[in-house]
């Protein structure tokens, strides 16, 4: 093996350590991006008493472990972070072969106490497959309630489940899942309701089987679907007029050809 290949494999093997380490290293989020202003619903999730000197959560029948609230290009989430060992929030999405990071934004931590912190005052890297945000300890565990943005496809929600528990997601104004051909909820959920907003919640409740893996949603605009059920009605009236009409002209056809001898069984011979 001469020289030359050598310092080829040797430069190649640099360039493959140099793109681990700035994966491993690199944050790749800005302070100005993890500082965004967004509105949270700090509310959907279990507040905390603090008073006993220990943080207990406080938990009613209208709170939830996460809520999201998807927007059409983006989804701002909640998550209740209930004495949690691991510091390590990982944030990711799947491409075609691999997982990707998740380029968060308007990152939150809020304390027991209600002292909220911004993104830029937390630690937060990314690596080649998932966005990396370091949570505050208190003797070995987080207890808080942790917010971020991320993007989302138009009518199309899909999101990964980084903690187990009950979810509730609400869609935009005016959407739905019903009807088959357009929309789908994976896993099925437990409860839905529509609020006096026009939005649709999506309740995942069951605390004995908690939401894991992916969550799919896809929805629809209320309006398409009367379009599109209303232009079929038309369309297969518009068929149901035209087999008539065609099978009266062959009627008409038929009685005409009897008139004239055509079909009168009398034949030569």
């Amino acid at each position: 093996m001469n020289r030359r290949l050598l310092l080829g494999i040797g430069l190649a093997l640099l360039l493959v350590a140099s793109a681990g380490c700035l994966g491993l290293f690199g944050d790749g989020i800005s302070d100005a991006r993890l500082d965004r202003n967004a509105t949270y619903d700090w509310n959907e999730v279990p507040s905390w008493n603090a008073s006993n000197g220990t943080p207990e959560p406080v938990e009613t029948p209208e709170t939830t472990d996460v809520f999201v609230n998807v927007t059409g290009n983006a989804y701002h989430a909640v998550y209740h972070i209930d004495n949690r060992t691991d510091e390590e929030f990982e944030v990711w999405t799947r491409g075609i072969s691999n997982d990707n990071p998740v380029d968060i934004s308007a990152l939150r931590f809020r304390y027991p106490n209600g002292t909220t912190v911004n993104g830029s005052e937390l630690r937060v890297y990314k690596t080649n497959y998932r966005t990396h945000i370091v949570l505050p300890t208190d003797d070995g565990a987080v207890n808080g309630t942790l917010a971020f943005s991320g993007p989302a496809e138009p009518k199309h929600f899909r999101m990964w489940n980084y903690m187990e528990g009950t979810y509730e997601v609400v869609l935009p104004a005016g959407f739905r899942t019903s009807f088959f051909l357009f929309g789908q909820v994976v896993p099925a959920a437990d409860n839905s309701f529509v609020d006096d907003d026009n939005r649709l919640h999506l309740e995942w409740t069951d605390e004995d089987d908690p939401v894991s893996g992916r969550m799919t949603i896809k929805y629809y605009l209320q309006r398409d679907y009367y379009i599109f059920t209303g232009t079929a009605t038309i369309l297969g009236l518009a068929a149901l007029i035209g087999m008539g009409y065609y099978w009266y002209q062959i009627r008409e056809l038929t009685e005409l050809r009897e008139e004239m001898g055509f079909d009168s069984g009398d034949g030569p011979g």
